[in-house]
């Protein structure tokens, strides 16, 4: 089973719903069009906002049949009998890397031939093989979903509101996400810190960093539509003020982080000899064996945090790397959606990844805030 999933070869006994077997080729799927067009669906309302209870709901209201029946309408042996849309299909379907055109397999193993119960594996044990059918999902929208998905619930609130920002913006000092609230008497909404509404005693922990959503609202339309117009009308001079904004804010860190990467292999490197020159000196019986099992189990704990950490630092600095790819990224967004003239939960997700906002200043017309908007890609934009 391994060796076929090395090859790019599928394990399942039927496909996955939205493609069927090429009557042609053996092992081969192609897209059955009728279910692609539901998992595209599925995609869409995820973010226009949707959850996969309320997507759910919306599928079985709609009359469309849920995998399960789809496939045995068409021949395909699914032994599975749901004869509607649940919660679980639905986050099953809006996880699935197969709708990018790529075969999974390996997700799960069994102890020994005698255990027939299934257990996960880790994700980076998965064997994952690209390009192997056709994508039904493109990456940049499958991305989203699952940023989306790992932020935040996106419930609705206890007022029934859902607006386009929820689980978008974030307190800038205690980095705890807002809460929508209303002002009964002023009739007014707006965004508090999640850290001041949580507080049931009589001191705050963080300050109300309250946000009216008539403000802020407005204010994200307006910069969606100032940057979409500037990447789309001034390109050359877009890419190079995003580049020159990396480039003052990743320096000094780009410097630091290679300082302590260089440090970190160092220190792996000296802990390597330090290990071998203990065990010849336990060998020979210059250090006893208690006292080496304490000093080798503290050595490899250290060694074993520094390697992670060069894997974080790794990390990061090809994502650096990769800031000019992401540019075009973010270009092709701006092409694609050439018109934004109204603020919904597609657009915002589009476009943002998430918003930080600062305690204001002042009262009434002498009022101000800092609101930080970063985006998809490219992260934070500093106007010239």
């Amino acid at each position: 089973m391994r060796t076929k999933a090395l090859s790019g070869k599928h394990l399942t006994g039927y496909p996955v719903y939205g493609y069927k077997q090429d009557p042609n080729a053996k092992g081969v799927w192609i897209v059955d069009e009728e279910a692609a067009e539901v998992v595209r669906e599925i995609y869409r309302l995820c973010l226009s906002g949707y959850g996969p209870c309320q997507i759910e709901t919306i599928l079985n209201d709609r009359g469309i049949d849920p995998p399960a029946v789809h496939q045995r309408k068409n021949g395909i042996n699914n032994r599975g009998n749901t004869t509607y849309w649940g919660k679980g299909i639905v986050g099953k379907i809006l996880s699935r890397m197969d709708y990018l055109g790529h075969t999974v397999s390996c997700k799960t193993f069994h102890k020994t031939y005698r255990d027939k119960r299934s257990y996960n594996l880790p994700k980076e044990d998965w064997i994952i093989t690209e390009n192997t059918h056709a994508p039904i999902v493109d990456l940049d929208i499958w991305e989203r979903v699952q940023r989306l998905r790992e932020s935040t619930k996106r419930k609705p609130t206890l007022m029934g509101e859902m607006g386009p920002l929820n689980g978008l913006l974030w307190c800038a000092d205690c980095n705890k996400r807002l809460r929508i609230s209303r002002d009964h008497k002023a009739k007014v909404r707006y965004y508090v810190c999640g850290t001041y509404m949580r507080s049931r005693t009589g001191h705050r922990d963080c300050s109300i960093h309250s946000t009216p959503l008539n403000f802020i609202e407005p204010l994200i339309l307006g910069e969606i539509q100032s940057i979409t117009a500037f990447a789309r009308e001034r390109e050359a001079e877009f890419v190079a003020l995003v580049e020159k904004t990396h480039q003052q804010t990743a320096d000094t860190e780009l410097r630091a982080v290679r300082v302590e990467l260089d440090k970190s292999n160092n220190r792996i490197s000296e802990l390597n000899r330090i290990i071998k020159r203990i065990y010849e000196d336990n060998v020979s019986g210059r250090l006893s064996d208690e006292r080496f099992d304490s000093m080798l189990k503290d050595f490899e704990s250290e060694q074993a945090a520094l390697r992670e950490r060069v894997g974080e630092i790794t990390v990061f600095l090809e994502t650096e790397r990769e800031k000019s790819s992401n540019i075009q990224r973010f270009l092709g967004l701006v092409k694609k959606y050439t018109d934004v003239s109204e603020l919904n939960a597609e657009i915002v997700r589009v476009f943002i990844d998430k918003i930080v906002c600062h305690q204001a200043i002042g009262r009434g017309n002498a009022r101000s805030q800092v609101i930080d908007v970063y985006y998809n890609f490219i992260g934070l934009v500093k106007e010239p």
